[in-house]
């Protein structure tokens, strides 16, 4: 990273589009591979990193060039993953950012939970951890990813630390499963337990039964690998049920959980007519969609997605919006300290060239003055100058060092590169 590492993003979230936009874009963990691969193949990109969760698909990436025709590229290639055809009309639910400050901000606040659509959602900085270590094991095979990046990443993991040891951002319960469970609960509270079936024991299932084991209810759960439902009903006691007999289930279930990952609706507006069917709720918790809309329009059902389980506990949301001005400050404080050693650590590549160069000099001299020298005189000399040479860097070292502390380090690297003419000087790692 001899060059100024720049940093954007192109992405789209609950806030710019809706659910049924949003479900286009989702991306699964081959789907993200996929995409990795293709973004990593255009020219001057790298450092990508995709976040796709329920609630946003974001594109994190590192490039020179930053402008409508590389954010052009990154659409389509999403269009390309998900077949479906590229519109210009699709850039007006996307966003843009160019800015480094402002992208690195975006991300820190994406992976500690102040954009969430559930402000503190405690599932996003594992989500977030999810795509680092996908991104990570991708760039092994195109060495793609920088120091930079990393560095990054752990400075965000680190400030979540923070944040949960000294603030109450993240207590409560008011992830979208847990709302979910919670608004059931309040629906049967006065009545004798529900029968609740949940389908899919992916990340949000599991997280589903985890928070059903909390309440009074008789639960049955399925999945279409069977192996992850027995471990689910297995660990919390629930029934498990054949995924061939789900559609049959429902005539037995006052709630249905939906959390299944498909291109197409598993349940639509036929599976819940029948007159021996007692289904009541419906909450389809999968992105994209896995219950037909129109299956709110049958008589006695009430359907819930995604979107519509997002307003938490009043109490729990108020808790979390107290807490987070002090939140904003530790993040900046995080932000603050990787700016810092982002700039140190470009000034140590300055550095590096500075010493590139007078290496070439003191060689080009060597070469010149020591040739009827004998070899033991040539060492010494070899040695001295080294020391010598050694020594002339220490200084520049460290005042580099003081000014990234001072927040002058940008014009004494550019002081340096223009004096001694380092950009002609070619970086060796070492």
């Amino acid at each position: 990273m001899d060059t100024e590492w720049s940093f954007g993003c192109v992405g789209t979230d609950h806030k710019l589009a809706g659910v049924s936009f949003r479900e286009v874009f989702a991306l699964d963990e081959k789907e993200v591979l996929q995409s990795l691969g293709l973004l990593q193949e255009i020219h001057g990109i790298r450092d990508v990193l995709i976040i796709s969760t329920c609630h946003r698909t974001e594109v994190f990436y590192s490039s020179v060039q930053k402008d409508a025709i590389q954010e052009e590229k990154i659409i389509k290639i999403l269009c390309l993953v998900k077949g479906v055809p590229y519109q210009d009309s699709l850039k007006d639910s996307f966003f843009f950012l160019r800015d480094k400050e402002e992208t690195v901000r975006r991300l820190f606040r994406i992976s500690i939970g102040l954009e969430s659509g559930v402000l503190g959602d405690v599932q996003i900085s594992g989500q977030v951890k999810n795509s680092y270590r996908i991104s990570v094991e991708a760039s092994h095979q195109h060495a793609t990813m920088s120091a930079a990046l990393h560095r990054l990443m752990h400075t965000i993991f680190y400030t979540h630390k923070c944040i949960a040891q000294e603030t109450s951002f993240h207590q409560g319960a008011v992830s979208v499963p847990a709302v979910a469970v919670d608004w059931i609960e309040n629906m049967f509270s006065t009545e004798k337990k529900p029968n609740i079936l949940v389908v899919g024991m992916g990340k949000i299932g599991q997280d589903i039964c985890r928070n059903l084991s909390r309440i009074s209810a008789e639960v049955a759960v399925t999945n279409r690998t069977q192996k992850k439902a027995e471990h689910m009903s297995k660990t919390w006691g629930f029934k498990l049920i054949d995924y061939k007999q789900i559609k049959k289930q429902i005539a037995q279930t006052d709630v249905l959980i939906s959390c299944v990952q498909r291109k197409e609706p598993l349940w639509k507006r036929n599976d819940f007519l029948s007159k021996e069917n007692q289904c009541r709720y419906v909450l389809d918790l999968s992105v994209p969609r896995s219950v037909e809309p129109n299956v709110a329009k049958v008589s006695g059902i009430l359907l819930h997605n995604v979107d519509d389980l997002l307003n938490a506990t009043a109490q729990t949301l108020n808790e979390r919006q107290a807490e987070v001005r002090k939140v904003e400050e530790l993040l900046e404080d995080g932000i603050k300290e990787f700016l810092d050693w982002e700039k140190e650590h470009k000034s140590f590549f300055t550095i590096q060239k500075l010493k590139q160069a007078f290496e070439k000099l003191r060689q080009e001299e060597m070469s010149r003055h020591l040739k009827s020298c004998t070899s033991k005189e040539k060492k010494k000399i070899d040695q001295v100058t080294r020391g010598l040479l050694q020594r002339i860097l220490k200084y520049p070292a460290i005042h580099m060092k003081e000014a990234c502390r001072r927040g002058e380090a940008e014009e004494l690297d550019q002081i340096l590169r223009n004096l001694f003419d380092l950009e002609k000087v070619q970086h060796r790692k070492t």
